[in-house]
C-alpha cells in the first residue's frame, strides 16, 4: 500500500508539474477534464500550493468551483493563500500581501 501510495503521489506530482498545471492560471476546462476530484488532488501538488497549508477541503471546493459552468467570479482564501475562480481560470495567486505564512 505504501508504495502505492508513494507512485501515486509521484504520478500527481509529474502532472502538477506540467503546462497547464504548473502555472499561475489553470484553464477551466483542463480543470473539467480531468474532474474536480482529481483536480483537487493535482492541486495539493501544485508548486504555488504544495507547501501552503491550503486544507483539502479547500482545494475540493476550489475545483468543484472551477469545475462548474458559473461564470460568476469566486474567491477562497485558506490561511496566508487565496485563490480566485474566474470566468475562464482558475488564479493561483500565492500569499496574500502581508500574511504569514501557515505552519503545517
Amino acid at each position: 500500500m505504501a508504495d502505492l501510495a508513494r507512485d501515486g503521489a509521484w504520478a500527481l506530482s509529474q502532472i502538477a508539474s506540467r503546462a497547464p498545471w504548473s502555472s499561475q492560471r489553470i484553464p477551466r476546462s483542463v480543470v473539467r477534464e480531468v474532474g474536480a476530484q482529481r483536480a483537487a488532488a493535482i492541486l495539493a501538488f501544485h508548486p504555488l500550493l504544495r507547501e501552503s497549508g491550503v486544507a483539502p477541503r479547500t482545494l475540493r471546493a476550489v475545483a468543484r468551483a472551477a469545475e462548474d459552468r458559473e461564470m460568476r467570479p469566486r474567491s477562497f482564501t485558506d490561511g496566508a493563500v487565496r485563490l480566485d475562480v474566474r470566468a475562464r481560470d482558475l488564479v493561483l495567486p500565492g500569499a496574500l500581501p502581508g500574511t504569514p505564512k501557515r505552519d503545517v
